[in-house]
Parts: structure tokens; sequence; C-alpha cells
């Protein structure tokens, strides 16, 4: 599932519970093409996988019919391999204008001598390049890129300058989060306009599913649809995971056969968990293990206990899981404590695949939390029959 690889034709067609935000957009930069003093910017915010570069992707499928020869849009790559420096991101965004004409661009340069100079007509180039009152920039990964290239005070200083005086340049930028926007003493403070990529809920993953199915003729079965309502609680939400388990759904109703695809969804998906895992800092990792090895749900106080702390000493760390998306937190009837489990369970999936129980043999062993919220009683005593009359 990689947006920049698939055609406008199939973005449009597997869409999915972006309409109101797709929308917004798009009247920001009328606007932006009504009154060119409005000098706003997007910053598209949510957890890896939630679905930025899709956006993204979905913005430029769109764009055309909307601003064709009013506006332009233009999507860096997904890494800044070669920005290095504050004006190599504008000479990266004229290359891309042209990318399809084969401009391969510079090289990262050794040492800036003039950075001044090199900003000004790194501008001047740019703006040069196109014709259209409005270039629209795509860029993912921003904290990463501000961190590579916008690295002292005055470099922040020119980009603040830019995105507050230059009414032909727009951008909309993605992050995980838009913490280096909230600094009151930065240069960037309140540069943009923080729009969070909404999780997917229930509904989202059955319209998803018929979307799926819809170009090989096939309609989901209602049983097929009703398993969604268990899967959208599986995935959290999360858009890329979603449309991993699509496949699991409507191509395998065998829950053995689907245990190997499920096994090897999570393999392709490994550098995503293990990236997801090592953005976490280190004493919440310590929790998020805790909470994962000893059982779900749990309340906060059974977590400490089980790392050896008490609630008081790590209300911080766990604090910070909660609000970065990781875990989730219930009340159970008639309970007082908060009970918590992780939001993506098919990172879960993966932890104990990879980290608890490695070398697993048995594949419904690994499927058993899986089993137990998408297929009915019946089915499992079915099921069980067969396996055992089978082997």
């Amino acid at each position: 599932f990689d947006p920049r690889g698939m055609r406008d034709e199939a973005i449009l067609q597997l869409a999915t519970g972006r309409d109101v935000l797709l929308r917004q957009l798009l009247d920001a930069i009328h606007e932006r093409l009504v009154q060119p003093g409005t000098l706003s910017h997007w910053l598209l915010t949510g957890n890896r996988g939630a679905g930025k570069s899709f956006f993204l992707r979905l913005l430029q499928a769109h764009f055309a019919a909307h601003f064709a020869g009013r506006a332009r849009f233009v999507l860096l790559p997904e890494e800044h391999s070669n920005i290095f420096a504050a004006h190599e991101f504008l000479a990266e965004t004229e290359r891309m204008l042209s990318v399809e004409q084969g401009a391969t661009g510079a090289p990262p340069s050794w040492k800036v001598s003039q950075p001044d100079a090199a900003w000004t007509q790194a501008l001047d180039s740019l703006l040069a390049a196109f014709s259209e009152p409005l270039l629209v920039i795509g860029v993912e990964n921003f904290d990463q890129l501000l961190e590579q290239a916008f690295t002292d005070d005055a470099d922040n200083a020119r980009l603040r300058h830019l995105m507050s005086n230059q009414p032909r340049l727009m951008l909309v930028a993605t992050a995980v989060h838009g913490h280096f926007d909230e600094q009151y003493h930065q240069r960037l403070f309140r540069q943009f306009e923080h729009h969070p990529i909404p999780p997917w809920d229930g509904a989202d993953h059955r319209d998803y599913l018929n979307r799926r199915a819809a170009p090989t003729k096939h309609t989901p079965s209602a049983i097929q649809l009703a398993r969604l309502e268990a899967y959208s609680h599986y995935t959290g939400g999360n858009a890329r995971a979603a449309a991993v388990l699509a496949g699991f759904i409507l191509d395998e109703d065998d829950p053995l056969a689907g245990a190997l695809d499920l096994d090897a969804a999570i393999e392709k998906m490994s550098d995503y968990y293990r990236d997801l895992l090592k953005a976490v800092p280190t004493q919440s990792r310590k929790l998020l293990d805790a909470l994962i090895r000893g059982g779900e749900p749990a309340s906060q106080s059974e977590v400490a206990e089980r790392a050896g702390a008490r609630q008081s000493d790590i209300s911080r760390a766990f604090a910070w899981l909660v609000d970065h998306g990781y875990v989730n937190e219930s009340r159970l009837p008639g309970a007082k404590a908060k009970q918590y489990r992780a939001r993506d369970r098919l990172l879960v999936q993966y932890y104990r695949m990879r980290y608890i129980h490695p070398g697993q043999r048995s594949k419904l062993a690994l499927m058993a939390e899986l089993l137990a919220d998408t297929l009915a009683f019946p089915d499992k005593w079915q099921y069980a029959n067969r396996y055992m009359a089978d082997g």
C-alpha cells in the first residue's frame, strides 16, 4: 500500500473518510487565490499510518480539476535525502516542478559560505519557475526537515519571513505532531493551521472494504461487513493497518490460511512497526512492554506494579503513550479505575510475534485475539471440528 506508486484513479477510488478535511483544504487554497494577502499554511498531524501520505496524494489527484491555470501543486519526496541547508529546500521544490522531464537536481552542498545569498537566489529561481499565481507545496515529515535543514535561528527566520510575506507560496505539511509550531519562543510559533487526520471509525472501514471490492465486481458479504466492526477496533482507526487487513477479509474465509496472510502482512509492515516503537521514549517504551507483555486491559497502577514502580513514578511517561495515540483508555461498567490497552492491535500482534513468542508454531495461537473478535461462536466450533478432523 504505497500512495506514491498508485495511479490517481486508484487514489480517488479508495479515498475514505477524508471528504470534509479535503473540502476545507480546497476552500483554503481558493481563499488564498481570491485574497492573496491571506497567508495561511496547513499542518496535517496524525500517528504513523493515519493516512497523511495518502491525503497529500488525494489533494494531488484533485488539484488540476479545481485549480487548472490558477495554481499548481508540487509534492516533494517523502524523505529529504538531499536537503541539508535552507536554500536546498527551495531548490528541491523547483526540481520537482520539472521532475517528469528528468530533472535530477544537485547533491547537497558540502558547505554553504553565503546562506543569505543562496536563499535569495533559490527563492528568485523558484518563483520564476512557475507562472501561476500560487504554488502549493506538499511536504511530508516537516519536523524532520526542520531538524535537518533549518538548524539555526537565521534559517528559521528566513522560513518565517517566507511564510508570512510570500503570497505565491503555500505549504501543506505533515508531521506526527506539531510541537515545533507550539513553542512561543521559537521563530515558527503559530505559522501553521493545525488539522489532525481523524482515525477511521466502523463506517469508514465498511466504506473502504466496499471500495476495495468494487474493481473486482465483488460485493462483501454480510459476515465480512460485520467482521469490520471488530477490525475497526483491532486497528484503532489506523488506515494503513486497515488497508492491509481488508485484503485478509476479502480474500480469505479460512482462518488458518488467513493466518498466513496476516503473518505476511505483519512481515511487510515490520519496518513501519519498528519505526513506530523506536519513536517512543525509553521510559514510555518500558511501560508499553509491561502493558502488552502482562496482558490487557490493565490499570495504570497494574502497569506500574509490573514495572516495579509506583503509579506516581510512571504517570508522565504513561501519559506520553496516551497523548501520542499508542494507548487507549476506557472504564469498565461500575469500575472506578481506568483501563488501558494498546490502540493498534496489529502492533500488539507484531509485538507478540517478534518479541514475546518468536517462532510460535501455531498460527491459530498467534491469531487468538483476532479470531475471538471476528468469528461467531458457531464458526469457531465449525473450524475447530474441521481442523481436528484434518489433524
